[in-house]
């Protein structure tokens, strides 16, 4: 593992976005699964793995940390626990969160409900969410 104290400059050079139902969303990188990440070393590091870590909670190479809010990019350590693989499926199973391709999702990894007009159809048949692309698009123009 990288040097804890590197991890955690890098960290915090990033921002979240805290939610009424207190989720702290992810602003910055997001993998396709909608998980947060930080780059170290031209490595990726989950962002919800170093903010458990950062709470003091020790998270072993091959702990996996499991988000109680169900939110793929939430960093609030009070919704994060470590877990194995076998915890994790199960909270798929009882959540509905198997082979449906999103299709049973509510809300998008940001939290926008999906509801008729709120997304469209990407070239794969998965739901995007209009208003992420509308802020995605504008930080694009800001930069």
């Amino acid at each position: 593992m990288h040097d804890l104290a590197l991890i955690e400059t890098l960290y915090k050079k990033h921002t979240y976005t805290i939610q009424p139902n207190g989720c702290w969303l992810w602003d910055s990188n997001l993998t396709a699964a909608g998980y947060g990440y930080v780059c170290v070393k031209r490595r990726s590091i989950l962002a919800h793995r170093i903010a458990l870590m950062l709470s003091g909670v020790p998270v072993g190479p091959k702990d996996l940390v499991l988000h109680s809010c169900d939110s793929p990019s939430c960093v609030n350590p009070d919704h994060l626990r470590t877990g194995t693989h076998k915890e994790n499926t199960k909270d798929m199973m009882d959540r509905g969160r198997h082979g449906t391709l999103g299709k049973k999702k509510s809300h998008c990894v940001h939290g926008h409900e999906y509801k008729e007009g709120s997304y469209f159809l990407d070239n794969n048949n998965y739901r995007r969410c209009k208003a992420c692309r509308i802020v995605h698009n504008r930080k694009g123009k800001a930069a």
